[in-house]
């Protein structure tokens, strides 16, 4: 996966990636790529001395704005779904002590879970527990290849210690709904 912090007030913001400029962020700042010994990219870090919008940020990745509340910790204030990729915009609503991790679920159309794509935020560097009140996360990350079909793609958070999801006001299951994905032929 790849993505990026957006402070709440007055900071220096940086994103990074491990395969490359993450999510057309150079419209913002100019991404210096680190290299390791042989002369991989290692890791790609931009500096971004004016914070982005995050309406902006939303609009220029195409996302659909979230409304929705994962406990008290965590808002979902936005999304794009695509067949090979999920992007998100996370808001860290208050500190969250532990380390959390993502949860999703993409379901066939007999609502059984065909694939999954669990994880900790932005490729486990940057855990829930580092984040501070405010922020926004974004990140994207793959999904399996699937089949020609539709699909019905799930998310939610969970403490992978306890195993308990932060709850979803409505939802039985704690977690929401992001609508169909469709897969076609190639």
């Amino acid at each position: 996966g790849q993505g990026f912090v957006i402070a709440d007030g007055p900071a220096t913001y940086i994103a990074w990636a491990k395969d490359g400029a993450p999510m057309d962020v150079a419209r913002w700042g100019v991404p210096q790529t680190v290299m390791d010994a042989e002369g991989n990219p290692l890791v790609t870090v931009t500096t971004i001395e004016t914070p982005p919008d995050p309406g902006q940020v939303r609009g220029a990745l195409g996302m659909t704005p979230g409304q929705v509340r994962f406990g008290d910790a965590i808002g979902l204030a936005g999304y794009r779904v695509e067949p090979t990729r999920l992007t998100f915009m996370w808001r860290a609503l208050q500190a969250i002590p532990d380390d959390l991790t993502l949860f999703v679920h993409v379901l066939g159309p007999d609502g059984a879970t065909v694939a999954q794509a669990d994880g900790e935020p932005l490729g486990a560097t940057y855990p829930t527990s580092r984040w501070r009140t405010g922020e926004r996360i974004v990140e994207s990350r793959p999904l399996p290849s699937l089949p020609p079909g539709q699909y019905r793609v799930q998310v939610g958070w969970y403490n992978r210690a306890s195993g308990e999801r932060l709850p979803v006001p409505g939802s039985a299951e704690n977690a929401v709904d992001l609508g169909t994905l469709t897969v076609g032929a190639d």
